[in-house]
């Protein structure tokens, strides 16, 4: 498990092993809310999956400071 503060966002990453492939999960949190992403994309190894959550972590936290700007009502 590692874990990555991306502009305020502490992106926790795991991965899992399910017969043989690796499976990424995410958890962001920040403030008083918390979001898991689910990903259906497996990998070979467990740092493939690792480094994914943590790509897939940022991405997600870009849109939503991105949405933020946009729409701060949200």
């Amino acid at each position: 498990m590692n874990r990555v503060v991306h502009h305020g966002y502490e992106i926790t990453v795991a991965a899992t092993n399910e017969r043989g492939v690796w499976r990424a999960q995410v958890i962001i949190i920040w403030d008083k809310e918390k979001i898991e992403l689910d990903d259906e994309a497996h990998f070979p190894s467990q740092l493939e999956a690792e480094n994914h959550a943590v790509e897939s972590g940022k991405h997600w936290v870009n849109n939503h400071l991105q949405k933020m700007q946009r729409d701060p009502e949200s």
